[in-house]
């Protein structure tokens, strides 16, 4: 492609750069080979315009950087991120314009959410693909990746594939770093659905109102049609008042759009009657827990305003699967395990109060906090496994550039109770749970989910909890 076709709607000064091919589009100097356009970005622990010199030696016949630089020819941009993010799309022939895309965003139940659209569009018959944490499914291959939102070049890489596979809707999730590092720049979407906000990633945003504002900037016509929210959640309540698109809303306490009545709940199933734009049914799925309801009526409530009718929504859900990692059994002949993703105080109290409602045993919570992350929301979720469970264990959780017994020692401030105990290694955490639990007890193993991996700084060491409970268990 033409350098001068990649640079479509970018605000631009060539300083000395002519037009030439361009092979592809790199942001590693390490990846750059001949022919490369090289993008100088700044990231948190980098910055580019050190590695130019590296990038021309290996190939690159382009460089685009924010600040003029003399003894170069380059690029010049105002907006280095959102520049990125137009030549990704020009890259590859702006593929989201030829897609219907549905964003998720949220604290928690983004993955979920996401995943529940994707299963009800699918289940009706609609071609649709996923972009979700950790993998994007393109018709029948899955691709596994790193991040929640990809960045923009892998992003419409994904796109273009879906596009060429016949696929209309997009279903994806939206990170709040996603959102500020300018990912989904240039990209309408025909929905955007909030689940709900809460304490996380303190350690890149700083503080909560920077995280909250950043979250509540995606709703607007600069990136949706129309949105739908939680109107139980007060970050919600202020989209729906701040926006300046239609926006519905869908909750259990405030009023909504949609709704539900009549909530039963067991360890396996839930049911409930669902009032949605004033259709009633009644719905039934084996998705358990009251969050997920949330995250129920919130898919549903997108399935409807595409197009999908009340019925086809209420068979869809009846006939949904846990997403792997989130509130995963697994019964032994001991105690019932269950796996989860929760990692954020909002999630952890989520998990814990829906366990309690359901089960009358002891409950163990098995849990640690990521490395190199928020610190502050650590003594927070100590404090609420030792306030709501009966019995604590303190392990490793990615601990990465960290120390995991100093990582404990952050949680163990805000323990109050004496029922805490510490075993750093995840597997020796989760042997002991099952060597101390009785039949009728639930040990609840968070904060991995479905990972298959511990990051402990110097590399990725395979783990998952899953197997490791098979393995204990000999189940």
């Amino acid at each position: 492609m033409r350098l001068y076709e990649i640079l479509k709607g970018v605000d631009c000064n060539l300083n000395g750069v002519i037009d030439s091919e361009i092979i592809d589009i790199a942001i590693d100097s390490r990846k750059v080979t001949k022919g490369s356009l090289f993008i100088a970005m700044r990231g948190k622990h980098f910055d580019g315009k050190d590695y130019i010199h590296e990038a021309i030696q290996n190939g690159a016949v382009a460089v685009v950087t924010d600040v003029k630089m003399d003894d170069i020819d380059t690029i010049v941009v105002k907006n280095i991120r959102q520049t990125y993010s137009i030549m990704a799309a020009n890259f590859y022939g702006n593929p989201s314009n030829k897609l219907k895309i549905i964003a998720v965003v949220g604290s928690n139940g983004k993955s979920t959410s996401a995943y529940f659209i994707y299963e009800i569009l699918k289940f009706n018959g609609i071609q649709v693909g996923l972009i979700g944490t950790g993998q994007v499914i393109i018709g029948n291959d899955i691709i596994k990746h790193n991040m929640t939102t990809p960045d923009p070049l892998d992003l419409h890489y994904y796109f273009s594939k879906m596009v060429s596979k016949g696929i209309e809707y997009v279903v994806m999730e939206v990170s709040a770093h996603a959102i500020y590092l300018e990912k989904m720049y240039g990209i309408k979407c025909e929905l955007g659905l909030f689940t709900n906000f809460s304490q996380d990633h303190l350690d890149f945003f700083k503080n909560m109102d920077i995280y909250k504002r950043v979250k509540m900037s995606y709703f607007n016509s600069r990136y949706l049609k129309v949105g739908i929210v939680n109107s139980d959640d007060k970050c919600g309540q202020e989209i729906m008042s701040h926006a300046d698109i239609p926006v519905f809303a869908y909750g259990l306490d405030n009023p909504s759009d949609v709704f539900a009545i009549d909530l039963e709940y067991c360890i396996d199933k839930t049911r409930f009657v669902v009032n949605m734009l004033d259709e009633i049914s009644h719905f039934a799925t084996e998705i358990v827990g009251k969050y997920n309801i949330y995250n129920i009526l919130g898919a549903s409530l997108v399935a409807r305003l595409l197009g999908v009718p009340m019925y086809a929504i209420r068979d869809a859900v009846f006939n949904l699967k846990p997403l792997d990692g989130r509130f995963n059994v697994i019964k032994t002949n001991k105690a019932d395990f269950v796996v989860d993703y929760a990692h954020t105080p909002f999630s952890m109290e989520n998990v814990i109060a829906e366990t309690k409602r359901i089960r009358h045993g002891k409950i163990y919570v098995i849990f640690g906090c990521g490395g190199d992350r928020d610190k502050e929301k650590r003594p927070i979720m100590g404090n609420i496994a030792s306030t709501m469970a009966d019995y604590v264990i303190l392990t490793a959780d990615n601990s990465r550039n960290e120390n995991t017994e100093d990582i404990i020692d952050d949680i163990k401030v805000g323990c109050k109770r004496d029922n805490v105990v510490v075993l750093p290694n995840r597997y020796d955490a989760i042997k002991y749970a099952y060597e101390v639990s009785d039949v009728g007890d639930t040990v609840l193993v968070l904060g991995k989910g479905a990972e298959t991996y511990q990051d402990n700084g110097e590399n990725r060491i395979y783990y998952s909890d899953s197997e490791a409970i098979l393995d204990i268990a000999k189940c």
